[in-house]
């Protein structure tokens, strides 16, 4: 329930900020393309993956035009910096980054594990 209230919240402030400035202004994502299965490539040569389905539902929620721009994380970074893409799709947050960028909320929590073959079993991980 929290999470939607926060993507809701999200939207509706996308919303109100471009018809505040009456911008009819196609907003252009950095997409880094291997990021599977949030960005990837689809056999077709298009982009995909739940990352640039929850960017189409937006924009078509919205009324807002987006432009998938794919791109590598360095260069996604620094076209954001230089104010030649908006948005980076999927960006994971570090103090660093957020030395050079803003961060919105997450819009999707994950958690990770690793997985190791049984023969790597007695090798210890530091953590």
């Amino acid at each position: 329930m929290i999470k939607r209230a926060q993507t809701a919240l999200i939207l509706f402030l996308f919303v109100v900020f471009f018809s505040a400035t009456g911008s009819a202004k196609t907003i252009k994502i950095g997409c880094v393309e291997d990021y599977y299965p949030y960005i990837t490539v689809t056999s077709n040569g298009e982009l995909g993956g739940i990352l640039i389905d929850w960017w189409k539902l937006w924009s078509e929620k919205t009324g807002v035009d987006i432009k998938f721009v794919p791109l590598d994380l360095k260069s996604c970074i620094e076209k954001t910096e230089k104010g030649e893409i908006d948005v980076i799709a999927g960006l994971l947050y570090s103090d660093e980054r957020a030395n050079q960028l803003d961060f919105s909320e997450s819009i999707i929590r994950t958690r990770t594990v690793l997985f190791l073959k049984i023969q790597l079993k007695s090798i210890r991980l530091k953590t």
